[in-house]
């Protein structure tokens, strides 16, 4: 595994995201075009992408705490 953030680990975890390209600095880019976009249905477009990818952020951080805690029992059962 790369590293430790959570992209990496939801992956190895078997988490699945909707936008899989889409991360934090997409998330910032998307932020800023949606200040820049001014009333109706491109802002609450951009809107919806970002309410998504911060849901998934908090979906993710659930699914790869539950993972964590069952493989720790595991190793757990295993040593007793």
């Amino acid at each position: 595994m790369p590293s430790y953030g959570l992209k990496e680990v939801e992956r190895y975890a078997g988490f699945k995201r909707s936008q899989a390209d889409y991360g934090g600095l997409c998330s910032v880019v998307r932020y800023r075009e949606w200040l820049d976009a001014g009333a109706g249905g491109e802002r609450e477009r951009i809107a919806d992408e970002l309410l998504r990818y911060n849901c998934e952020d908090r979906q993710a951080m659930r699914w790869v705490m539950e993972w964590v805690a069952k493989q720790r029992r595991a190793c757990e059962d295993g040593r007793r």
